[in-house]
């Protein structure tokens, strides 16, 4: 049984479950699924498997525009109704570029008062919750992938970035 598995076997109740990472290139003549980073592609296949499991739950997608003419976003929610997921049962937050902007788009969009399956990667998820931690929100941690071969650089990054996180905000 993974973590978020074991975390998660206990809900029953009505939850929104958010899922994040960076990742797609606008290329139209890959499929939609083609387009998303192997990354970013379990993260959104551990976020559909979760809304499943749990009845009446939505599924988040944020990331707005950065590099590319279209936002992760749309990509991110073509790819889930791709994979099956009922567009009704699609949220998206279009409008943040890194974590703390997500937290508080979320916060101001479906309060507090929802639960919140926050799917990132390993590497990422200490930082994120932190992050959503901020604005008063309690996320249950959802971590998926594995820890890639450069291990120490991944890390150093996340302690960087949460320093910071924590002084800016």
């Amino acid at each position: 049984m993974t973590n978020s598995e074991g975390a998660l076997s206990h809900l029953h109740c009505r939850t929104v479950w958010w899922c994040l990472v960076v990742g797609h290139v606008t290329d139209r003549r890959l499929p939609v699924t083609g387009r998303l980073s192997v990354c970013m592609l379990s993260l959104l296949v551990e976020g559909i498997r979760l809304q499943r499991q749990i009845p009446d739950s939505r599924l988040i997608t944020s990331e707005g525009r950065v590099f590319d003419p279209q936002p992760q976003v749309l990509v991110i929610r073509d790819a889930a109704v791709a994979l099956g997921v009922e567009s009704e049962f699609i949220g998206i937050l279009d409008r943040s570029l890194n974590t703390m902007q997500e937290a508080i788009a979320y916060r101001s969009k479906f309060g507090k008062c929802m639960r919140l399956i926050l799917v990132t990667s390993t590497v990422h998820m200490s930082r994120a919750v932190l992050l959503f931690r901020k604005p008063g929100l309690d996320p249950v941690s959802a971590p998926t992938g594995r820890m890639r071969r450069n291990l120490y650089g991944q890390v150093m990054h996340e302690y960087v970035v949460m320093v910071w996180a924590f002084i800016r905000f």
